[in-house]
């Protein structure tokens, strides 16, 4: 099951393999033992769509496909054949590049704009970034930076950047067809990406299935659960309840406005509310403004309960997130 991160790194694999690598290694042996009906026979857990009935693997390839035609520009399209994923049919597929904001005037640091950033060192989890005219305000060799131990950071120790970024979809080889395909079109399972354990792409789950070679997941292992066999709580019950009855207070509305039964106005459906995180943290407070304001019985720290809900809503089978609170 080679994986590879984005275009180039789908023809470094293929070249890796040409030239006798772990995973051309990987592929004889599939080959070598003759077994491609016990592949389409296995479930291993690399895709979510293991756990799709038939029709519905067909109507995620539809709708993949479908997409790709509405969506498709030239640089897309495979120069040389094999290029393309076997499931969209398109070659790269980008993420919407992360908002960058500068870190003194918080402005929006645009597409195609220069800008300075610090280095991502072991142990920081951020970086400061700061616009070209922020960065020139400051005539010293310093600038101020709060993820600096010393409140400071050196001008030459900043790194001059274009905000072009593309991040790219990934790429992973099928185990029976050998076809490529992206991470997401396949709905592959990154936290099962092992050289000793195969993977199969949609045509080739729909083959397994239309043989009788391969039977569907009746029970869902730990990592490919649903929003709703995630645990409840007194929160998450009450906002989903509370939202299904708004919900279902629109369409009636809806209804008598259009003259209808309420049965024929759309509305939202498979929504799932879930307390993901129920933690008790404690926030320090910074020794600086601790030290002016200790006199006044100011706390030194403040214990609060932090919690993270989400709204997932089941879109062809899959939990989508929609919002995090």
């Amino acid at each position: 099951m080679p994986a590879a991160g984005g275009m180039q790194g789908m023809q470094q694999g293929m070249m890796a393999m040409a030239n006798g690598g772990m995973d051309e290694q990987h592929i004889k042996r599939v080959k070598q033992e003759g077994n491609n009906q016990q592949l389409l026979a296995k479930n291993t857990g690399t895709s979510l769509l293991e756990c799709f009935e038939l029709s519905q693997i067909r109507v995620h390839l539809d709708q993949i496909q479908t997409a790709a035609q509405q969506t498709k520009t030239a640089a897309q399209l495979p120069v040389n054949p094999g290029d393309d994923c076997k499931v969209c049919g398109l070659t790269k597929l980008t993420f919407e590049p992360p908002c960058i904001y500068c870190t003194q005037c918080g402005q929006r640091i645009k597409r195609g704009q220069i800008y300075h950033c610090t280095l991502l060192e072991p142990g920081c989890d951020f970086r400061g970034s700061w616009c070209h005219s922020c960065l020139s305000e400051h005539k010293g060799d310093k600038i101020p930076w709060e993820g600096n131990p010393t409140g400071m950071v050196r001008k030459a120790d900043l790194q001059k950047k274009k905000n072009d970024d593309e991040i790219e979809e990934g790429w992973v080889q099928c185990d029976a067809c050998e076809s490529w395909v992206h991470q997401i079109c396949g709905l592959f399972n990154k936290g099962k990406n092992d050289q000793n354990v195969h993977y199969l792409c949609p045509k080739c789950l729909i083959l397994g299935l239309e043989t009788g070679q391969r039977e569907g997941i009746r029970v869902r292992p730990q990592a490919m659960l649903e929003a709703k066999d995630l645990p409840q709580n007194n929160l998450s019950m009450l906002l989903e309840q509370r939202v299904n009855r708004k919900l279902e207070e629109d369409r009636q509305a809806r209804a008598v406005q259009q003259g209808v039964p309420p049965w024929e106005v759309p509305t939202a459906e498979g929504l799932t509310i879930r307390v993901i995180n129920n933690v008790i943290k404690k926030c320090e407070v910074k020794q600086k403004f601790y030290e002016a304001f200790r006199g006044d019985g100011y706390a030194e720290a403040f214990i609060y309960r932090q919690r993270v809900v989400i709204l997932f809503q089941k879109i062809d089978g899959v939990d989508v997130a929609l919002y995090c609170m």
